[in-house]
């Protein structure tokens, strides 16, 4: 058993050594390790510089516009071009018509002339005569220094007077528009023609052969009288519109400067005036307002009459009953009323 055991041993021995030796079964030698293979342990590649940006240059202001000439300024909106004579009298007609108020013509004719403003008026007279209305006589307005100088005005200003607008004593003056006035004032008939200019006072004493207390109702339509002067008051024919004339008496004797007025209404003091408040005369007064007449083209025909301007002050109607007292000159009763 023992030898069996010794064989065994020698056999295992023997058998493991071949195993080794051949490097099979288990007692095979462990292969010897591979060399260790260096691995270059490569760095990583740096990443790639960012191209380079071309160095930037400085931001290029934008060209400079080379200056362009000054323009010309924007044209402004056409200004309306002033009216004509025509285009004016047809606004006056329109507003008289349409019971409107007075159109202010020396802002829609641009202009301040007075021989216009009574081209004006006289184009407005052949309106009224050929639509059959006669002629009467004539008014003179701003013959006190103190309506002169409201209107802007150094001389009086003259307008023709209509049948259409004469009204009976006893006839109501109605309040059919906005603008009608009151005037108490003196009225002079003339017995000879006058189409020439006048020397003297005296000159026009010797054609008056009647007087009268009168009681014009003046027209001045304007919404406001701020910036009106005299040009828009001889255009628009002085407000001619209506009078009253009271009884006539002979001039001869008369101290026309001499005669005070007062006038009341419903009973109070409503106006008071004297002859002297037409520039300071009225026999010179009167002389001027014929000249102008003349100068402007009109004339006077016997049976006509110039009333020469207010005394005391040109004021508003009011509805009421009014009593003018002109002392022994005369008086005249009239009624102001609003219409029905």
């Amino acid at each position: 058993m023992k030898k069996f055991l010794k064989w065994l041993v020698i056999v295992v021995v023997l058998g493991g050594a071949f195993c080794w030796y051949k490097g099979i079964g288990p007692f095979a030698k462990a292969p010897a390790p591979a060399p260790a293979v260096k691995q270059e342990v490569k760095a990583p590649a740096p990443a790639p510089a960012p191209a380079e940006k071309p160095a930037e240059k400085p931001a290029e202001k934008p060209a400079e516009k080379p200056a362009e000439a000054p323009k010309a300024d924007a044209p402004k909106a056409e200004e309306p071009k002033p009216l004509t004579v025509e285009e004016a009298l047809a606004a006056l007609k329109k507003a008289e018509a349409e019971k409107t108020p007075t159109p202010a013509l020396s802002k829609l004719m641009n202009s301040n002339d007075a021989a216009l403003a009574y081209k004006v008026q006289n184009a407005y007279l052949a309106d009224r005569l050929a639509a059959g209305d006669t002629v009467i006589g004539y008014k003179g307005g701003m013959t006190s220094e103190k309506l002169m100088a409201v209107f802007s005005t150094s001389e009086p200003a003259v307008a023709p007077l209509f049948k259409s607008g004469l009204l009976a004593e006893g006839t109501p003056i109605v309040l059919d528009r906005p603008g009608i006035k009151l005037e108490q004032e003196i009225g002079y008939r003339f017995g000879t023609k006058i189409d020439k200019p006048l020397e003297s006072p005296d000159q026009v004493k010797a054609a008056v052969t009647g007087l009268f207390p009168a009681i014009e109702v003046p027209l001045v339509g304007f919404p406001s009288l701020k910036g009106i002067g005299f040009f828009d008051m001889a255009a628009s024919s002085v407000g001619t519109y209506q009078v009253i004339c009271g009884k006539e008496i002979p001039a001869e004797g008369v101290d026309v400067n001499a005669i005070e007025m007062k006038c009341t209404r419903d009973g109070k003091d409503f106006n008071a005036g004297k002859g002297t408040d037409a520039l300071g005369d009225q026999w010179g007064t009167l002389l001027k307002l014929i000249n102008i007449i003349v100068r402007n083209g009109g004339k006077i025909e016997p049976g006509m009459f110039i009333i020469s301007g207010a005394m005391g002050a040109m004021l508003p109607a009011d509805p009421g009953n009014y009593v003018a007292d002109f002392g022994n000159f005369g008086k005249i009763e009239f009624t102001v009323k609003n219409p029905q």
